[in-house]
């Protein structure tokens, strides 16, 4: 290798640049995955509370869509909560 990063540094970098585009189930998969590659690492601790914590966010934003009435885009009536069924102007 020309560059002077272990292979463990080329392989979490690649990881994590192309993580933060994928949706946040495979982004806290892969976070998880480099933690399991760093075992009583503090990177493992790290990558896997960046998990926990997407994962929490991602519950709590569904709980919320689900809670919000959904808007009929053929009316402009509520209808029955549906997960990303509101229109904002």
């Amino acid at each position: 290798m020309s560059d002077d990063r272990t292979a463990w540094e080329i392989i979490k970098d690649f990881v994590l640049e192309r993580a933060a585009s994928e949706p946040v189930a495979k982004r806290a998969l892969l976070y998880r995955a480099l933690a399991a590659e760093a075992p009583g690492d503090e990177r493992q601790r790290l990558l896997t509370a960046a998990a926990d914590a997407l994962e929490q966010a991602d519950r709590r934003a569904g709980q919320l869509l689900l809670q919000l009435p959904a808007v009929s885009e053929a009316d402009g009536r509520e209808g029955s909560p549906q997960r990303n069924s509101l229109k904002f102007p």
